[in-house]
């Protein structure tokens, strides 16, 4: 459609000259630009064929009389074909935006040669439009030779528009945007050299004059990118890079993300114990969510470094005890005892939370199903060890944390478990009143009636046996795949929280 165009409007005015006048030729070319501005204002149009328009009418305008010189005239053709080009960029069709960028040079040197022809000199407010005028093209050609993908030639096309910054800093954010933006194409096709390059520079050209320099919250988000990038590359030396990339992101906008890749550096490049330890100190002096310090704790610990968890976790406890996350201050202490082995600790731990939770300083949900999971999680431990009597103490502990007259599957889960370590014990009685209380939750679970099966033939009650018995056939008859599920549930299995 594009050639149809110009090759109509090329018969109707170049093969009449006489035809049109220069005014007419320019006032057409507008009317045809204004109407696609508007139609693109009402989103009546689309993308492309807004493109397509402005193309058309930015071309039109050349066929008026080229021998002479209009400063206006020649002043609106290079802006309409700044306009046009960019139309073409966001459309993704950077292949149709050459013969604007051309058409606009030769617009500027015809603008300078024929002014400078007729002993005209140029105000130096001219100058400094024209000088503008060429760093908008070269900054769109750089933009277009990058999202291309073509890395060399846009390194050129770049170090073309950063000399020229100097002149025009309030473009430093622009030219910033577009590295970090090819950056993000070359991160996408896994070309991680060029992905680092690009987001340097970036980050460089975004440190302007401070009037004009790219604001802390990118500059960061740059960073950060650049930070995870260089892990990326899996090798030590990078790991180096990307802790000093991540370190300069927290200067200039400590957040949540930042220290999160922080604490993940300094654990994967085996940083010193000081240096962790100095990382949740920064969070602490910041003020930044109480999560974030309670994850950066549990990253030192997942990372093995017992002796820095336990520097960590006092001075963790004298910032947060007196807030609202006092009891999550408890748990992370349980969290890092269990995890280290600290049985007597964690246990000490639990019942001080367990305690304080029934005083009237409630766990939220979240915090609460974790406990409960530390908690039977310790129980598996020794589950798994044949220590049922070790087990017991944890889902005892976890029992003696609900509410009286609280039921809920849980519940009845932790009691079916409770009463697979009595049967394990040979401690029937207790094995039969933790059965009864979850029959109570969940009277036609499969799980607890095979467990009162086991119970019954422990003591040798033929009624009951026969009783469960024709329970789980019932059940059998309900869910096929019941009794082949139970008879391949060892004694020991045990369930986890929901």
């Amino acid at each position: 459609m594009l050639m149809v165009l110009e090759k109509g409007l090329w018969r109707t005015t170049r093969g009449n000259p006489s035809s049109f006048t220069d005014s007419q030729v320019e006032k057409c070319s507008l009317q045809l630009w204004n109407w696609a501005v508007a139609e693109n204002t009402l989103s009546t149009i689309s993308d492309i064929d807004n493109a397509k328009f402005r193309h058309v009418a930015c071309k039109l305008l050349t066929l008026s009389d080229p021998s002479s010189i209009n400063e206006r005239r020649v002043r609106l053709q290079i802006e309409m074909c700044l306009n046009a080009a960019q139309a073409w960029i966001v459309c993704g069709r950077y292949e149709m935006t050459d013969d604007l960028f051309e058409l606009a040079r030769t617009c500027i040197e015809k603008l300078l040669d024929g002014l400078a022809g007729q002993h005209h000199s140029l105000s130096g407010s001219k100058r400094m439009m024209l000088d503008r005028d060429l760093f908008s093209i070269d900054g769109l050609q750089f933009q277009c030779v990058g999202s291309l993908g073509e890395h060399d030639k846009a390194v050129i096309a770049f170090n073309c528009v950063r000399d020229k910054l100097a002149l025009h800093p309030k473009e430093a954010p622009f030219l910033a945007m577009v590295c970090y933006n090819l950056a993000l194409k070359f991160h996408k096709e896994g070309k991680l050299e060029e992905c680092t390059y690009w987001l340097r520079q970036s980050y460089d050209t975004g440190k302007a004059e401070e009037e004009y320099k790219v604001d802390s919250c990118q500059q960061a988000k740059t960073l950060r990118f650049l930070a995870h990038v260089c892990l990326q590359w899996e090798a030590p030396h990078c790991w180096i890079n990307a802790l000093n990339a991540i370190e300069l992101a927290i200067k200039e906008q400590p957040n949540v993300p930042g220290f999160l890749l922080y604490m993940k550096i300094l654990t994967l490049s085996e940083a010193p114990d000081t240096d962790l330890i100095s990382a949740v100190q920064k969070i602490l002096k910041h003020n930044l969510p109480s999560d974030l310090v309670f994850n950066a704790v549990r990253m030192v610990m997942q990372n093995g470094r017992e002796s820095a968890c336990k520097t960590c976790l006092p001075f963790v406890c004298e910032s947060l005890s007196h807030t609202t996350c006092g009891l999550e201050v408890i748990l992370l202490k349980m969290e890092v005892a269990l995890h280290f082995g600290n049985e007597d600790e964690a246990k000490k731990e639990a019942e001080d939370l367990i305690a304080k939770h029934h005083s009237g300083k409630m766990l939220k949900e979240m915090q609460q199903e974790h406990m409960h999971l530390l908690l039977w999680g310790r129980a598996s431990f020794h589950i798994e060890a044949k220590c049922y009597a070790d087990a017991l103490v944890w889902y005892e502990l976890s029992a003696s944390f609900y509410a009286p007259g609280k039921l809920d599957c849980n519940l009845a889960k932790l009691y079916r478990n409770l009463a697979t370590c009595y049967l394990e014990l040979h401690r029937l009685n207790k094995a039969k009143e933790s059965l009864s209380k979850a029959h109570r939750i969940e009277p036609d679970n499969p799980t607890t009636i095979f467990l009162n099966l086991r119970v019954a033939l422990f003591e040798g009650d033929e009624q009951n046996a026969s009783h469960a018995m024709d329970c789980l056939v019932q059940l059998a008859n309900q869910e096929k795949d019941s009794v082949g599920r139970l008879e391949s549930l060892p004694a020991e299995d045990q369930e986890t929280p929901c």
